[in-house]
């Protein structure tokens, strides 16, 4: 049984090869059918048998079938339709549903948004657009939902497609902006690196965040009393002083707070794909920075927990 099924996933055929898939997950040994069916994900030559393969690595769990999603995702050579399927796969295999939390990781793509002097990258400019009033309905509010739409159509513009990850987000639509009182605190951290010592800079990112935390906190100061959001760009932004306003914050947060957490700058995937922030001091620290654990461990005791990241690998967050 095991040789017909290699025979069968190495025929010439792509229709022989997607029937293989189906027909002998149940009929040969478990770790053959995971392999093969991983090599199929990634390599076959035909994009249907690929995303065949892809929903299998979803639907079945496989064990190892984590990385093998985020290689797809972030390889530009895979169809959109690939990468935005394997982008759903590893959500749905690695996010635990058992938090009631609202969740929302707002990226702007696998490479990097351009920055400039003049205009800051085409992803904040967007969001900083639409929390402004741009994707506000007619009570002024602005849901995640609609923010994100309104950040895709102006990115898709400039030839960027940014990513979306949300959680818990049903059936209230939970506002990042309103003009009237909607949580009890609003609680954040912001950062940017725009001169990094030894990379490239990415002028405008620091000016991008401070925009950001200006718009945020004039929003919710004329309803909310308690706004704690705290600003950290260039050399201010190191490892050591983002984590510990990460952990001060966090430790306010309450079921009724809305958490933020905005990145701009440098972003790397270390060599089992986790993302880490690259942080102003990054070549005196371990990991170069900040690991998405850092971050995804703050604030988890709020209402609704938004986090934007302007960067490269940026849509990896939403994968763990």
């Amino acid at each position: 049984m095991t040789g017909q099924l290699v025979k069968h996933l190495t025929s010439t055929s792509a229709v022989e090869r997607e029937i293989a898939i189906l027909a002998y997950r149940d009929a040969v040994p478990e770790e053959i059918f995971n392999e093969l069916i991983k090599i199929l994900a990634v390599s076959d030559e035909t994009s249907d048998v690929r995303e065949t393969a892809i929903e299998e690595v979803r639907r079945s769990g496989l064990p190892g079938g984590l990385p093998v999603l985020k290689r797809i995702v972030d390889d530009p050579s895979k169809t959109k339709r690939e990468r935005e399927l394997a982008f759903q796969s590893a959500t749905d295999i690695s996010v635990a549903p058992d938090a009631d939390q609202a969740q929302v990781v707002l990226a702007s793509g696998s490479g990097i948004a351009p920055h400039s002097r003049e205009r800051g990258s085409v992803f904040a400019t967007a969001v900083l657009k639409g929390i402004k009033g741009a994707a506000a309905d007619a009570d002024g509010n602005v849901s995640i939902r609609d923010l994100y739409a309104f950040v895709e159509d102006e990115s898709l513009l400039y030839g960027i497609r940014p990513s979306f990850f949300g959680k818990n987000l049903e059936p209230e639509p939970l506002p990042l902006v309103s003009r009237k009182s909607f949580y009890d605190s609003i609680l954040g951290v912001v950062v940017a690196v725009s001169d990094y010592p030894t990379l490239e800079n990415l002028p405008g990112a620091a000016s991008d965040a401070a925009s950001f935390h200006d718009v945020i906190t004039s929003s919710w100061k004329r309803t909310t009393p308690d706004v704690d959001v705290r600003l950290l760009t260039n050399g201010e932004a190191t490892r050591g002083q983002v984590l510990e306003a990460l952990r001060d914050v966090g430790e306010s947060s309450q079921p009724g707070s809305l958490f933020i957490f905005y990145f701009s700058g440098h972003a790397q995937l270390d060599p089992f794909g986790d993302l880490i922030l690259v942080t102003h001091d990054f070549d005196k620290t371990p990991h170069f920075g900040l690991r998405w654990s850092d971050i995804n461990e703050v604030g988890t005791r709020a209402r609704l927990r938004v986090v934007f990241l302007d960067a490269e690998h940026s849509t990896m967050a939403g994968l763990k």
